[in-house]
């Protein structure tokens, strides 16, 4: 977009922003403006001629008109919901197997010491 969210430097990135907003999202955002190969490197990248351009898990989705469009349908919420539903349910899975790899660790350490302390033992 041009600016960022803070301080967006023209209408169509400032309604972008507003829109996301409206949902209650953190997002980021990388000013086109500070770098013209971004500025034009995305316009290749997405072949899409207009800034500000909305990627959603990596997807080009389409410039403020489409957003518009998109956000009065319902269907950029339909797809914000179903990408935060999968985002949980992977933070979930993140936490559930750090869990389980913390509770191996303290099982692996715990078996080290009592191996340890056999030896120990038997010396």
């Amino acid at each position: 977009m041009k600016g960022s969210k803070l301080f967006p430097q023209c209408g169509f990135s400032n309604t972008a922003c507003q829109i996301l907003q409206s949902y209650n999202i953190d997002f980021e955002t990388v000013d086109v403006l500070a770098d013209e190969d971004i500025r034009q490197g995305v316009k290749v990248f997405s072949e899409w001629p207009t800034i500000p351009q909305l990627y959603v898990c990596g997807e080009f989705i389409g410039g403020s008109d489409i957003m518009i469009e998109m956000y009065q349908s319902g269907e950029l919420g339909e797809m914000i919901e179903k990408v935060s539903a999968v985002a949980l349910f992977v933070w979930l899975w993140i936490v559930i197997i750090l869990c389980l790899l913390n509770m191996a660790h303290k099982t692996y350490v715990l078996h080290l010491i009592v191996i340890s302390k056999a030896k120990a033992d038997m010396m």
